[in-house]
C-alpha cells in the first residue's frame, strides 16, 4: 500500500507544536526543553545572564577614533597606496601620480590614519 501524506487537520489534532520532547521521560525533560528555548529566546534578545565580564580584560571607555569620510572609495584608495608601495619596494621609477588631485590627498590621509606594513620586514 502507498505511503499517504498526513492531511493538516490530522496532523493539527494528532501533534503538539512546541519543541521535540521524547516520550515516556515524564514532564521532567519537558521542562528541561521549555527552560532551553526560553534560554535561546533571551540570548538571540541580547540578554546573557550567564556570562560574567572580567573587568581586568574589558576595554575600559577609550573614545571612539573615526575614520575621516572619503570622497573616494576606500578600495580605490588603498589598491593606489598598494601600487605605490610596491613600485616603492620593487624600485620602478614610472609610476607617476598628480599629487594635487583630491585622491592622492585622500590616500595620503588614509595612509596617515591607517599606516601599512612594510615589505621589506
Amino acid at each position: 500500500q502507498p505511503i499517504r501524506p498526513l492531511s493538516l487537520s490530522y496532523y493539527m489534532k494528532k501533534y503538539e507544536r512546541g519543541p521535540i520532547v521524547p516520550r515516556g521521560e515524564g514532564n521532567a525533560v519537558r521542562e528541561e526543553a521549555m527552560r532551553e528555548e526560553e534560554e535561546i529566546n533571551r540570548f538571540e534578545e541580547g540578554n546573557h545572564p550567564d556570562q560574567q565580564g572580567d573587568p581586568v580584560h574589558e576595554p575600559q571607555d577609550m573614545p571612539a577614533h573615526a575614520s575621516p569620510l572619503y570622497s573616494h572609495d576606500v578600495n580605490q584608495l588603498a589598491s593606489m597606496l598598494h601600487q605605490m608601495e610596491i613600485s616603492q619596494y620593487s624600485g620602478l621609477p614610472n609610476l607617476y601620480f598628480d599629487t594635487a588631485s583630491t585622491m592622492y590627498t585622500e590616500a595620503m590621509t588614509y595612509r596617515s590614519t591607517f599606516p601599512p606594513p612594510t615589505f621589506g620586514t
